[in-house]
């Protein structure tokens, strides 16, 4: 996805996968990273709670001379995290951002509660690469993540072809699921108008 992204005018962070404590000082001079999972999110559920993967910051000096690949990621400094749910070539799009402007947090997820949220307009040209990011993947409907930095830039994070979107449409007034029967329904027409 990231690799599409790029080759579609779409600013992404530097990512490496790693596996020296070497090769990440070497690919991230500051010495300040992020890693996430390298594989689809894995989650478990108990009766109390919900555990999950989260993204965590790094600081080189505390890795180990070698370790199990992972997947590092520049971190980027927020102004807004942007959740955009894309159904055939539309956008609904939503921005959170956290009002403890000192500590903003690298997984939006620790402080989810205290997050302000409202409707966003993506720029029209990050719309079009986007879209047509979407078709070089061969997808009708996703949820991508977005962050727009201190300096303005947009940058892709990831699509997400299963992505959560129901407190994206509730925020955001967008009635998505509304949409997406509609949708489906106009597909299903099309495909009984081809088989008579």
């Amino acid at each position: 996805q990231l690799d599409l992204a790029n080759n579609n005018n779409l600013f992404v962070p530097q990512t490496h996968i790693l596996n020296t404590k070497q090769q990440f000082l070497s690919k991230f001079k500051s010495n300040r990273a992020i890693t996430k999972a390298i594989q689809e999110n894995l989650s478990t559920q108990t009766n109390e709670a919900i555990y999950i993967q989260r993204v965590e910051e790094i600081n080189g000096d505390d890795l180990p001379d070698h370790f199990y690949p992972s997947l590092f990621q520049e971190r980027l400094d927020k102004k807004l995290e942007i959740r955009s749910f894309y159904l055939n070539g539309k956008f609904y799009s939503l921005a959170f951002s956290d009002p403890d402007k000192a500590n903003v947090s690298v997984d939006m997820r620790n402080n989810y509660s205290k997050h302000t949220n409202y409707k966003i307009d993506l720029p029209p040209q990050i719309e079009s690469n986007l879209h047509q990011l979407m078709q070089a993947l061969q997808l009708k409907i996703g949820s991508i993540d977005l962050v727009l930095s201190t300096d303005d830039i947009y940058y892709f994070l990831e699509v997400n072809t299963e992505g959560q979107y129901e407190w994206l449409s509730e925020n955001g007034r967008y009635q998505i699921d509304n949409k997406i029967a509609k949708y489906l329904i106009q597909k299903e027409n099309e495909f009984n108008k081809k088989k008579r």
